[in-house]
This record gives structure tokens, C-alpha cells and sequence, in this order.
């Protein structure tokens, strides 16, 4: 480890919670890929790539800038940016809501060529990473079939859900074609950006099933992912996997059965969270601090720092 360099990363035993950080250096040399430092096209292209891949959720555009920064090269970042922003996006299952649509943009609603749908207004659309644009709507034909039905029946029951418990939350279901079945992919994604105050965060969650009754099995996946910033830089990612019976009995049923499974998993999740968040204020994080004697005592900083002051005016 550098001298000039302060890093921990804590993983918890019980593999939930990951912690990484990362304290202000004294001084910081700052550079720019400019043409002194001869860079390979390629090289560039590729610590962009990777750097602009890294950046927290809703901090996208924060990291670009500041990279462009350092590249001074205009047209290989949009190049690369354009790429690194649609994943961005849609592994963060980002809500887009504008011109009477409201879905995620994720990579189960995607047409390619940054094109998408939603499922609910049946309307496909393209959308602009960028510039978050949407560009020539087009209607895109769903066949209103039982599956359809079952697939509206859950989305309605998940939305619920989440306008009750997120207070910037979203979620969008889909149907998408298997091998003789139908694969419902259920997103759900909460998020709370407060530059202000220097810190972001998202919670989001995927699950999947078949639409095979009278039972399937339903696993998903729930992420939280916090970055706070503020004369530091500390990244915080939780992660859970669930898998859980979901009886088919019918659309109603079992829309409100995958909805009261999902905020169980949820609730269970927060609490195992707020448990290890806990054990990590009060002991983990104390211990990368310089241990001090607990005086319980007032320092008079005049008295310490007078001598000093003296022979700095003396000298």
C-alpha cells in the first residue's frame, strides 16, 4: 500500500454488505491525457471504457465530465460515453418517464439500435442516452392474450407496492417468450440522489418466473448501492439472492402473492441491513481510526498552539 495512500475494503462475513473506502490524499498530482503524454487511440478507448462504466448511479454524467476533463478529446468521449451510458442505464434500470410513458429502461424492454418499449402504453420508442430524448414513438403491437392479462395483473399489484414503500420508486413487468413458455421479468427501482449533500443512492431488485401453473419458482435479486463523497469517497453494496414458491391459481391470486412475497424479501433484507449497517458503524469504522485516549476532557488549544506561535514570531 502507498504511503501517500489511505484504502480499506471491509466484506462482511455474512457476504451481504461490501464496503469500500477511500480517504483524501494530502496532495494529488492531476494529469491529462493530452497529446505530451502519447496515448494509443486504443488505450484511451479503453480507460474510458472503464472508468466511465465505474460511475455510482446517478452520478453518469458527473463522471463524464470530469473525465472529458482529463481526455480533452470531445469526439471519443461521446464515442465511447454513448455505449457506457445506454449499459449504465439499463443495469441500473434507470425510470424513464416523459411524454405520457413510464417505464425502465433495462435490457428486457430492449429492441436494440437504443430503441425500447413500453409494455403498458404499447408504444416502442428511441431514446437518446445522451441527451435523454425520445425520438419517433411508434406503437408496438402486443397481443392481448391470457398471458397478457396475467402479465398486467402483476404489474398493477407491483406498482402498488411501490408507490406505497419508495417515495421515488418505479417498477415495470415483462413478458418475454421462452421455450414453450412465457418468462415474467419483474424491475423494481428506488432511488434517492442528494448531491447537495454529497452522497446517492439506489435500490433496485429483478425477479423471474416462468408462467408455468399450477407452481413456479420465483428468484430474484435485490441490490443496494450508496455513494457518499463529502472529503472521502465511500461506496457501499449490499446484494441478496431469493428463491421462493409462487403458486398459479390465478392472475388475481397470484398477483398479490408475488407482491406480498416480494416485500417480504424486501423487509428482510432492510432489517439484515440495518443490522450489519449498525455493527459497522460501531465497530468497523472505528476501527480505521487512530485510536486516541478518552480524556472526556476540553483541550485548550490556545495553550497548546501558544509556544509554537512564539517561536514561529521569533525565529
Amino acid at each position: 500500500m502507498r504511503d501517500d495512500k489511505i484504502g480499506a475494503r471491509l466484506n462482511k462475513s455474512r457476504k451481504l454488505m461490501a464496503l469500500e473506502v477511500e480517504f483524501p490524499l494530502s496532495q494529488r498530482r492531476t494529469f491529462t491525457m493530452n497529446k505530451e503524454h502519447n496515448f494509443p487511440q486504443n488505450m484511451k478507448e479503453t480507460l474510458i471504457n472503464n472508468l466511465v462504466r465505474q460511475a455510482p448511479p446517478g452520478e453518469f454524467i458527473n463522471v463524464f465530465n470530469d473525465i472529458r476533463f482529463l481526455v480533452k478529446d470531445d469526439k471519443i468521449m461521446h464515442e465511447q460515453a454513448a455505449e457506457a451510458w445506454a449499459l449504465h442505464n439499463k443495469d441500473y434500470f434507470t425510470p424513464m418517464v416523459k411524454d405520457g410513458l413510464e417505464v425502465l429502461l433495462s435490457r428486457h424492454n430492449d429492441l436494440g439500435n437504443s430503441r425500447f418499449f413500453d409494455p403498458d402504453q404499447k408504444v416502442a420508442f428511441h431514446y437518446c442516452h445522451l441527451t435523454g430524448e425520445i425520438k419517433d414513438p411508434q406503437l408496438y403491437p402486443i397481443e392481448m392474450n391470457e398471458d397478457e392479462l396475467w402479465r398486467m395483473a402483476f404489474n398493477e399489484s407491483l406498482s402498488e407496492y411501490v408507490k406505497r414503500n419508495f417515495s421515488a420508486g418505479n417498477c415495470s413487468v415483462y413478458r418475454k417468450p421462452g421455450r414453450g413458455k412465457n418468462i415474467f421479468v419483474a424491475c423494481i427501482e428506488g432511488h434517492q440522489f442528494n448531491p447537495s449533500s454529497f452522497w446517492n443512492g439506489l435500490w433496485k431488485s429483478e425477479w423471474m418466473f416462468d408462467l408455468t401453473p399450477p407452481v413456479t419458482k420465483a428468484m430474484g435479486n435485490i441490490m443496494v448501492q450508496v455513494h457518499y463523497y463529502e472529503n472521502g469517497n465511500i461506496h457501499l453494496t449490499a446484494a441478496k439472492s431469493v428463491e421462493e414458491t409462487l403458486f398459479l391459481n390465478n392472475e388475481i391470486e397470484a398477483s398479490k402473492d408475488f407482491t406480498e412475497l416480494v416485500e417480504s424479501a424486501d423487509r428482510e433484507f432492510q432489517t439484515a441491513l440495518m443490522e450489519e449497517f449498525k455493527i459497522l458503524s460501531d465497530q468497523t469504522l472505528k476501527e480505521l481510526r487512530r485510536q486516541l485516549p478518552v480524556t472526556r476532557a476540553n483541550l485548550d488549544w490556545n495553550k497548546i498552539l501558544a509556544p509554537q506561535i512564539l517561536k514561529t514570531e521569533t525565529a
